[in-house]
């Protein structure tokens, strides 16, 4: 069997946060990671969580500063 070098893929848009990776996401693929991989579903919840909370953060603190 012969091996290929797998390629590698560059993005072509920019990704701010990850609630937008999230919010792309097919509902047939998160009910298909709830059924089989609940731990991973909600791992990916609990990120999706902390990387609101970041957001939220980083914008009081640039409101902040900004004066």
């Amino acid at each position: 069997m012969k091996k290929t070098k797998k390629q590698s893929v560059e993005s072509t848009e920019t990704i701010s946060n990850f609630s937008q990776v999230f919010n792309s996401m097919e509902d047939e693929l998160l009910v298909e990671m709830a059924f089989y991989y609940p731990q991973q579903l909600r791992d990916l919840c609990i990120f999706l969580t902390l990387d609101q909370q970041l957001a939220l953060e980083e914008q009081q603190h640039n409101l902040q500063y900004k004066d």
